[in-house]
């Protein structure tokens, strides 16, 4: 399964009333890479996110899909 269904399946098994809240962090996550789409390796992802927006995202992947994996 590629990141991007990944991805896909996650904010499936989120509730429709959490979307705005992800919504946002997305937003606000494109916002900090720019327009270009070009994202690299992982740690090019450090800095483009507030501890409070990242510790937001882990509760709610927590409280929605009980599993967290590392896919590093």
């Amino acid at each position: 399964m590629t990141t991007k269904e990944k991805i896909i399946k996650t904010i499936n098994e989120i509730p429709e009333t959490r979307y705005r809240e992800l919504f946002d962090l997305v937003e606000d996550f494109k916002k900090k890479t720019g327009s270009s789409g070009s994202v690299g390796k992982w740690d090019e992802f450090f800095g483009m996110i507030s501890d409070e927006q990242a510790e937001a995202m882990l509760a709610a992947i927590e409280q929605e899909c009980e599993v967290i994996e590392n896919g590093d």
